[in-house]
Parts: C-alpha cells; structure tokens; sequence
C-alpha cells in the first residue's frame, strides 16, 4: 500500500527485497486470489518497469501476473513481454517453453486494445526466428490470426490497424518459409482484402505476404480466384519503393491476362511498370517487363507500348541490351508481342 503511494517507498521495497519475495509468492503454490494480490503489490513497487520480475522469476512469473492482474496490469505486463520478445537472446529463452508461447498467443484475444497490440507485437517478433514458426504453426496460429483478421467486430472490439500490421507481418513470415508457403490458401482472401487497406503499412505486409506466397506455382490459382491481380495493380503507383516492389514481383507470377489491359491503361499503371524497368533491382525490372509481356497481347495495350511518349520500348530495348540472361528473356516477351 505505502509503495503505491510514495515512490521513495516503491524503491526502499525493492532495494530491500520486495520484488524477488512477490515473485516467488506468483510462482508458489498458492491460491489465485493470493496472485492477484502479489501482483497487485509488484506493479506498486515496480510501477512499469517489469522487467525486474522477469529478472527474478523468468517469463513464468509474468505469465501468471498475466493472467491475474487487473486490465492495466495486463497491459504494463504484454508491454515488458513484447519488448523481451524482440530481443533475439530473450525471445529464444521463451521459445524453449511452448506453453508460455500458447500463452502470449492466447492474448491476441484480449479485450483490451493496448494488450493485444503487445501480444500482436510478441508473435511478430517471434515470427522472424524459423524455430519459432514451427512452434507457432503447431499450436495453430495461423487459423488464429485468420479468425482476428476477418472478425466483423466494430468500433472498440474491432482490430486496429496497428495490430493488423503485426498480424499481417506475421502471416508475411510464415509465407516466406517453403515449409509453409503452400499451406496458407486460408490466408489468401483476407490477404486479399487487405491490400486495399488505406493504412499503408498495412497494404505493405499483405502485399509482402502475397508476393511470397505466388512464387509457389501452387499458390498461383487461387491467388487469382480471390482477385488480387486488380488490387495489386493499384498498388504500382504507390509512394511506398516496398509495396510497389511486392506488387510487381507478384504480378509476374500470376500472369495479368490481356483482357486486364485497358484497366492498366485507363488507371496509368502501364507508367508505373515503365518507371520499374528502371528500377536497381534486376529482379524488379524483370518482373516489370514481364508484366508488361503478358499485356502487350492486347493490341491497344501494344500500340501504347510502342509509343515513343510513354518511352516504355526504349526501356525495353536497354533491357535487352543489358546481357543479363533474364533481363534479356523478359525484355524479349515484351518484344515479341
């Protein structure tokens, strides 16, 4: 009571002690209300700063003042946890313990907005390391980050859209790693929905996401059949060099069918490709053209091409004439349309 009030007392408590004895009372077997009432009395004395608990009991003392604690103790608590969790020394400490894992994942359900962010920012950090996607696939995340994003939740219970960006991070890893690229078709619509999304950030991650999944020709179907072709294409004119790369290097490898042609005109993204054959990156160039390869079948789509205004043929030609052996490759289905 006297460290909640004075905080000469919160220090005299800890320097004496207090926080190692608390912590020992959460990890002890005694009963819940007991914890609460620990917990209650480590946040006076640690006010925030529970990184000293975790110091004295590990993540398993944090997990139960977790689960015990009042909303703001929760939200001080998944705060320290995802500040541990993006540390690569830390992180790999909790991974060695799946139930603590299943824990944090279970706090992406929180009511209270500010936990679930924390939560949200835990597993995307998580994420990054290969280990941990294995423990997180196995404890079914993923049907869990897709139930989050396509929850028809409104104003205070709905997702924010700094916690989608997490979500959809996470899901962008997960896409990356062969051993779970051709296993996320349940991703693919809210993926989908997504890349229309007004955040930009939150465009970026699921674009990030779907150029992942449609290097894998399996992918390729049913990337069509929930429509991204379109939605990516609005994203080549994007302010944004990461997004407007993801889009492109997607686009190649679902093939735009030529009937999409007058939509690429009419919405100025043929400039937009044509600004990335210029691109540093070959592989981004070389998307480019063959995009550009593929639309070029429909005659006005060509004609446009050819035209020396939209300099789109010079820079094809350049391709060409670059010796690279799949510049020149893409620069030729340009060509030969």
């Amino acid at each position: 009571i006297l460290s909640g009030q004075d905080e000469r007392a919160a220090a005299a408590a800890e320097a004496s002690g207090g926080v190692t004895a608390l912590t020992r009372m959460l990890l002890g077997a005694g009963p819940p209300d007991a914890k609460r009432r620990a917990t209650l009395a480590l946040a006076n004395v640690v006010r925030g700063q529970w990184r000293s608990v975790y110091n004295s009991g590990g993540f398993g003392a944090l997990l139960v003042a977790l689960n015990v604690g009042t909303d703001a103790v929760q939200q001080e608590v998944s705060r320290c946890i995802a500040e541990l969790a993006a540390d690569p020394t830390h992180r790999r400490a909790l991974l060695s313990d799946v139930a603590s894992v299943a824990s944090i994942v279970g706090i992406l359900t929180a009511d209270n907005a500010a936990t679930q962010q924390c939560a949200a920012d835990a597993v995307l950090a998580f994420a990054e390391e290969a280990a941990a996607r294995e423990v997180l696939y196995g404890i079914g995340l993923v049907a869990q980050l897709i139930r989050l994003l396509t929850a028809q939740a409104e104003g205070a219970a709905a997702l924010r859209d700094e916690a989608r960006v997490s979500l959809l991070g996470t899901l962008a890893h997960f896409a990356s790693d062969p051993r779970y690229c051709d296993t996320l078709r349940i991703a693919m619509a809210p993926l989908a929905e997504s890349l229309s999304s007004r955040h930009p950030v939150v465009a970026r991650n699921a674009a990030r996401a779907v150029a992942c999944l449609a290097q894998s020709e399996a992918n390729v179907e049913a990337l069509n059949a929930v429509g991204v072709v379109l939605r990516l294409a609005e994203l080549l004119p994007s302010p944004d060099a990461t997004t407007q790369e993801c889009a492109v290097l997607a686009l190649a490898k679902l093939k735009p069918p030529p009937s999409l042609a007058p939509r690429f005109l009419a919405s100025g993204w043929l400039l937009s490709l044509v600004a990335l054959l210029e691109h540093t990156d070959l592989d981004v160039q070389v998307a480019a053209a063959a995009v550009l390869g593929e639309l070029c079948a429909e005659a006005a789509f060509r004609e446009a091409v050819l035209r020396d205004g939209d300099g789109a043929l010079g820079t094809v030609v350049e391709l060409l004439a670059g010796g690279q052996p799949h510049c020149t490759l893409a620069a030729l289905r340009t060509l030969r349309a």
